[in-house]
C-alpha cells in the first residue's frame, strides 16, 4: 500500500497563540506546517516560495489584510486552496462573503471563549483536508456561474454570485452549505 505524504501547510494569523495552536493541532493530526506567519505579505511570500497545499488564513491582519493576501493569490493566478480561519460575528459577516468571493474555498469560526476547542480542531482538520482535495478538482470559475445565472459581469455581483454559487452547492471544499448563510443587501443582487 502507498504511504501518503502529509499535506504541507501555511498558517497566516496575526496572534501568536493562534498561529501556535493551530501550528500544533495540524501538526498533531499528521499533517506538516510549513510556515507559520504573522501578516499577509509574509503570507504571500510563503506561498510563493514554499508552494504549500493549503494556506489558513486570518482576515484580520496588520499590513496587508486576508481579503489582500486572497486577491494576491488570485492575481498571480496561484492554485493554492485558502481555508479561513478568522473570528466572524453577524456585524461582521459580509467580510466572509467577501472572503468566499475573492477566493476562498471555505470558513473556519475561531471558536469564542468558552466554546469546545475540540470540535474548531476537527472542522478545521476536516476543512483544510477538504480544502488540498479541492486543489485537483476546481469548481467552475465564478464569471462562469455568473454567465450561466445571467448575471452581468462586474464586481457588485461578486458576492451575490458567491452566495448563489454556493447555495447551488458549488463548493470547493465540500458541502459547507450547512455551516454558512449568505445574506446579501439588494444593492448587490444580480438583475
Amino acid at each position: 500500500m502507498k504511504q501518503q505524504t502529509p499535506l504541507r501547510i501555511v498558517v497566516a494569523d496575526d496572534s501568536a497563540f493562534m498561529r501556535r495552536l493551530l501550528s500544533d493541532a495540524l501538526e498533531r493530526n499528521g499533517f506538516t506546517v510549513l510556515a507559520a506567519v504573522e501578516d499577509g505579505d509574509q503570507a504571500l511570500k510563503a506561498c510563493r516560495d514554499l508552494r504549500p497545499d493549503v494556506l489558513t488564513l486570518d482576515l484580520a491582519m496588520p499590513g496587508l489584510d486576508g481579503i489582500g493576501v486572497l486577491r494576491g493569490l488570485r492575481e498571480e493566478s496561484s492554485p493554492i486552496p485558502v481555508v479561513v480561519v478568522s473570528a466572524f460575528s453577524p456585524a461582521h459577516g459580509a467580510r466572509a462573503v467577501d472572503a468566499l468571493a475573492e477566493g476562498a474555498v471555505d470558513l473556519v469560526a475561531k471558536p469564542a471563549a468558552g466554546e469546545a476547542l475540540q470540535s474548531f480542531l476537527t472542522e478545521l482538520g476536516e476543512k483544510v483536508t477538504l480544502a488540498a482535495s479541492s486543489r485537483r478538482v476546481r469548481p467552475p470559475q465564478l464569471a462562469e456561474y455568473s454567465a450561466a445565472i445571467g448575471a452581468p459581469r462586474n464586481a457588485s455581483t461578486r458576492p451575490a454570485v458567491s452566495c448563489a454559487a454556493r447555495a447551488a452547492g458549488w463548493s470547493a471544499a465540500g458541502d459547507s452549505r450547512r455551516n454558512w448563510q449568505c445574506v446579501v443587501s439588494q444593492k448587490s443582487k444580480p438583475r
